[in-house]
């Protein structure tokens, strides 16, 4: 993740209502810095006392210091709801990387004598062989006009998203995700306008970590959940760069933090701190904070 702010593009049912309150939308009057690094810093446990007034708001405050914490501790509670799957998307890489006789000896612990453990290809050819045929079916964009005064627009946009998707390079983040939707039976993208050097920015399309995101349990549409949180672990460094009036000096390390798909992946998160995302809804609004 690099150090330049995003500001994450509305579901197309709601039109554009980030940084709104009541259905009204106030994305022009958006302050620059967003809310998601005050958020990281109060569930960080780095700003408790000034949580309240480093919130910033387009007009008026829309998200206390009460509504972080309490947004913090269903966050947890997500994430506890959801490790018997983070458990099944670590045990599933470890068989991609062919280390599952760590699984299989738990079965078989109790057989005499010592069991043979051949380590095959098998798993990495039937994924591999998956993965191209999905590579040689990659989709492409068509819209399709709701009515007649639509088609010229319809194939406008159907001329344009194909540039798009060049531009970020959709091809390999479909490729990326193909492998997770075969390992693990699903894949998920983030869409986002990412700022540019040219003042423009851009549409920015990329992977998401299945084990970064997590929703409200029980549900079978992410579009029904109450909140949707996507956690990445950033540099204490980069947050300060990009929002320094509200960080800096104030980050001491993360107190959230996702799981790993291996123990063996040993990573030094002491100098990073959990960056959240979260969208929630409000009086049937999405809001992104």
């Amino acid at each position: 993740m690099s150090g330049e702010r995003r500001k994450k593009l509305p579901p197309a049912e709601n039109g554009g209502t980030l940084y709104t309150e009541g259905g009204a939308t106030e994305r022009d009057k958006a302050p620059e810095n967003d809310l998601e690094a005050v958020f990281n810093a109060a569930k960080a446990g780095s700003a408790t006392g000034e949580t309240e007034k480093t919130v910033m708001t387009a007009e008026k405050k829309i998200i206390d210091g009460n509504a972080v914490r309490a947004a913090m501790e269903t966050l947890i509670k997500y994430q506890q709801y959801k490790q018997d799957y983070d458990e099944q998307v670590r045990e599933n890489e470890e068989w991609w990387r062919l280390n599952h006789w760590k699984y299989l000896r738990q079965k078989t612990a109790k057989e005499k004598g010592n069991t043979a453990e051949p380590t095959s290809a098998w798993t990495f050819n039937s994924v591999i062989n998956k993965h191209a045929d999905m590579m040689d079916n990659i989709p492409a964009p068509v819209i399709l006009p709701r009515e007649q005064n639509d088609e010229k627009e319809a194939r406008t946009l159907t001329s344009i998203l194909p540039v798009i998707n060049e531009r970020c390079g959709f091809e390999k983040v479909y490729s990326d995700n193909s492998f997770s939707k075969i390992k693990n039976g699903l894949a998920a993208y983030s869409v986002v306008w990412k700022d540019e050097d040219d003042g423009l920015g851009d549409v920015s399309v990329g992977k998401v970590d299945i084990l970064n995101l997590f929703w409200e349990p029980g549900i079978c549409d992410l579009q029904a959940s109450a909140n949707v949180f996507l956690v990445n672990m950033v540099e204490n460094e980069v947050l300060e760069a990009t929002y320094p009036d509200e960080l800096r000096g104030k980050l001491t390390g993360s107190s959230f933090t996702p799981t790993k798909y291996s123990a063996q992946e040993k990573e030094d998160d002491s100098s990073k701190s959990a960056l959240i995302d979260w969208y929630y809804k409000k009086n049937g609004v999405l809001h992104y904070c």
